[in-house]
C-alpha cells in the first residue's frame, strides 16, 4: 500500500518537474515593432536629428536590445549605436536623440530590434530610412547679390538725379558731334584760301 502511494507520489513529483521545465523552455508569442522618429527627410547640415521607437503591439513584457546604423548609398557604415541593451519594454520605449555631423549627400538609417519573446511579426523589427544632407551655404548669398543688383539697377534708373546727368551727357554728346561737323569745313575752307593768296603773291 505504503509502496504504490510512494510510486504515485513520485509520478506526480515528476509531471510538475516536467511542466515547470516546459514552460520555461517554450518561448511565448508576442509583436513588437520598431520606428525611425525625423520630421522630414532633406536637411540642411547641422539640422539632422532623429529618435528611435520601440512599441509592444501584443503580447506581454519583454526584455530588447535595439542597434542604429547610418550608411553612405555605397553601403559603408558611417555611424553606429545601440540605444539600449537587454532593457523591458511594457508598452513602448524611445530613444535619445542622435544629430551626428554629415558631410553634404544622401544616406540611409537602419534599425533593428530584437527581443526574448517569440514575435509572430518579424518583419517589423527591422526599419530603414532615406535622408539627405543639402548644402545651402552658397545658395543665400548669390540669391541676395542677384537681387542687390537689381534693386540698385531700379534704384538708379528711377532717381531724377541720375537721369538728369545721363541727359546732360548725351545733350554734351551731341553738342560735341555738330561741332565737329562745322570745324572740318571751316578749315578745309581756310586751307583753300591761304593756297590761293601764296599762288597770287607769286
Amino acid at each position: 500500500m505504503f509502496a504504490l502511494i510512494g510510486v504515485y507520489m513520485r509520478q506526480i513529483v515528476c509531471l510538475i518537474i516536467f511542466a515547470l521545465v516546459s514552460s520555461s523552455v517554450i518561448a511565448i508569442d508576442c509583436d513588437y515593432e520598431m520606428k525611425i522618429l525625423m520630421d522630414r527627410s532633406n536637411y540642411s547640415s547641422g539640422e539632422l536629428s532623429f529618435k528611435i521607437k520601440a512599441l509592444n503591439i501584443e503580447g506581454p513584457a519583454a526584455n530588447s536590445s535595439s542597434k542604429l546604423q547610418i550608411k553612405g548609398l555605397q553601403g559603408n557604415l558611417l555611424r553606429e549605436y545601440a540605444p539600449w541593451k537587454n532593457e523591458k519594454i511594457t508598452i513602448q520605449r524611445t530613444s535619445g536623440s542622435y544629430s551626428p555631423n554629415l558631410e553634404a549627400g544622401k544616406y540611409v538609417i537602419l534599425g533593428s530590434l530584437d527581443v526574448d519573446c517569440e514575435d509572430s511579426n518579424a518583419s517589423n523589427n527591422i526599419v530603414a530610412m532615406d535622408f539627405e544632407i543639402i548644402d545651402r551655404k552658397l545658395e543665400g548669398p548669390v540669391d541676395e547679390v542677384i537681387e542687390d543688383v537689381e534693386s540698385f539697377s531700379n534704384t538708379v534708373n528711377l532717381n531724377p538725379k541720375f537721369q538728369e546727368v545721363t541727359e546732360d551727357k548725351s545733350e554734351m554728346l551731341s553738342s560735341s558731334e555738330k561741332s565737329k561737323s562745322y570745324i572740318l569745313p571751316l578749315i578745309l575752307a581756310v586751307s583753300i584760301i591761304l593756297n590761293v593768296v601764296l599762288i597770287w603773291k607769286r
